[in-house]
C-alpha cells in the first residue's frame, strides 16, 4: 500500500466531463513508479515527479517528497460510456517501485448530456423524478443532495 498520498482536484465527488484534470501526490518508502486513471477498464498515465515542497515540508524523511506530485490532464470524448450509463466512476491509483498499488481515491465523471431537466412522469397514480439538478449558486456543479416535498393527498 501506497504509504501517503492526497487527491488535491478536483476536490468535488463528480465532475461534469468529458474533460477533466486531476492533480494530488503520493509518497512510499519503496518510491513510486505511476499514477494512473482508470476508467471502464482503461488505463491513462499521470504526469509523475512535480515539484511539492508543501509536501517536502510537511512529510520530511520520505524519499522523493519534493517531487512527489502528480497530474493528469485528460479529454474522454474518445472513449464514451457505454450505452445507458450517465456517470462513470475514475479511480486514481498510485504505483509503488516494487509493485504494490493503492486507490488514492475515486471521481465520477458525468456525461454533461445527464444534466437535462428533471422530469416528472405519472403511471397510474404513481409519480417518479427523474434528472440532474444544479447547485443554485455554482452552476455545472452536481448537488449533494436533493429534497423533495410532496403534499398530502
Amino acid at each position: 500500500m501506497i504509504r501517503q498520498g492526497d487527491i488535491d482536484a478536483p476536490t468535488a465527488e463528480a465532475v461534469v466531463g468529458p474533460r477533466i484534470a486531476i492533480s494530488g501526490w503520493a509518497l512510499d518508502g519503496a518510491g513510486v513508479r505511476a499514477v494512473e486513471i482508470r476508467v471502464d477498464g482503461k488505463r491513462f498515465a499521470a504526469t509523475t515527479g512535480v515539484a511539492r515542497p508543501d509536501v517536502a515540508k510537511a512529510k520530511p524523511g520520505i524519499a522523493g517528497n519534493a517531487t512527489s506530485g502528480f497530474e493528469f490532464t485528460g479529454d474522454f470524448s474518445g472513449h464514451p460510456a457505454p450505452a445507458g450509463a450517465d456517470r462513470r466512476m475514475l479511480a486514481i491509483v498510485a504505483i509503488a517501485n516494487d509493485g504494490r498499488e493503492t486507490v488514492l481515491g475515486r471521481r465520477s465523471l458525468i456525461d454533461p448530456a445527464a444534466l437535462s431537466s428533471p422530469t416528472v412522469k405519472c403511471f397510474h397514480d404513481v409519480e417518479g423524478l427523474e434528472g440532474w439538478a444544479e447547485h443554485p449558486w455554482r452552476p455545472r456543479a452536481p448537488c449533494a443532495w436533493i429534497a423533495i416535498a410532496v403534499p398530502a393527498r
